[in-house]
């Protein structure tokens, strides 16, 4: 049986100490892979914070085989300056818009940000692919629909797989956000299609207000862990596979820190 360990945060807004906070986690868990679930950028005031340069330095060093990035709210024409920050030479930078990303037999599936402009985001595309070119030429993605139409086509092409891993900055579900914070369009195409696992972010506050983390939609289960709290706050799931080969998981375990557990099985 082959395990995906995926660790997944957002709203990390260059915070220095979060960013050494999130060394030591990934540094303890060991993930395949670590998901920024957007607004990993743009510093809020009275917070001390890293440069551009250093938070993308620090990011490329963690060990951790797979990174991949969702856009929030606030990563605009800062990510272009990020990508020139990037390291490309020793290790891809991975940006997902609507598209899919496999590590072994699990499938990421990455939703985008509905919320301020994507254009230097989807600037900074690659024209196929989730790996971010420094090429302009070969760079530069058409505006997806701010509904889910892009989805289907997605899921045909993964079939089952592209069912374990949903990414969405916006929560889907208002038991994780409030009114104004979750997305009603996403939650519709969760309860349409039932994938395993949705983690998002953006809402900081709703999880510390209502000390809760985890909600369902249907048989799917959706995790926001916030980042309210004075320590960081990030989940982490392991997925099972009975193949090496892109497939749905049978069993996922998925933990938020400093939360709790939570063990389903397919």
């Amino acid at each position: 049986m082959r395990t995906v360990r995926v660790l997944a945060v957002s709203d990390l807004w260059q915070n220095r100490r979060q960013l050494e906070e999130l060394r030591a986690a990934v540094t303890h868990h060991r993930p395949d892979c670590v998901a920024f679930v957007g607004d990993i950028l743009a510093p809020k005031a009275g917070v001390e914070h890293a440069s551009l340069s250093e938070t993308a330095r620090q990011l490329a060093l963690l060990p951790a085989e797979h990174l991949v990035f969702l856009r929030g709210e606030n990563e605009r024409e800062n990510w272009l300056e990020f990508r020139h920050c990037w390291p490309h030479a020793d290790r891809p930078l991975v940006a997902l818009h609507g598209t899919a990303h496999a590590v072994g037999p699990l499938v990421i599936v990455g939703f985008p940000c509905r919320l301020g402009s994507d254009a230097s985001w989807r600037r900074a595309l690659p024209k196929q692919g989730n790996v971010v070119l420094l090429d302009p030429f070969q760079s530069g993605r058409k505006r997806l629909p701010r509904t889910s139409a892009w989805l289907p086509q997605l899921l045909e092409q993964w079939g089952q797989a592209g069912r374990s891993l949903w990414l969405m900055h916006e929560p889907p579900v208002k038991a994780l956000a409030n009114d104004s914070t979750y997305n009603p369009v996403w939650g519709r195409a969760v309860q349409k299609h039932r994938p395993l696992l949705v983690v998002s972010g953006h809402d900081r506050h709703a999880p510390v207000i209502h000390r809760k983390w985890l909600s369902q939609i249907g048989a799917s289960y959706c995790v926001n862990p916030g980042q309210g709290l004075p320590q960081l706050s990030y989940s982490v799931a392991e997925f099972s596979f009975e193949s090496d080969e892109p497939s749905l998981a049978t069993t996922m375990l998925v933990e938020v820190f400093p939360w709790g557990t939570e063990e389903t099985k397919n």
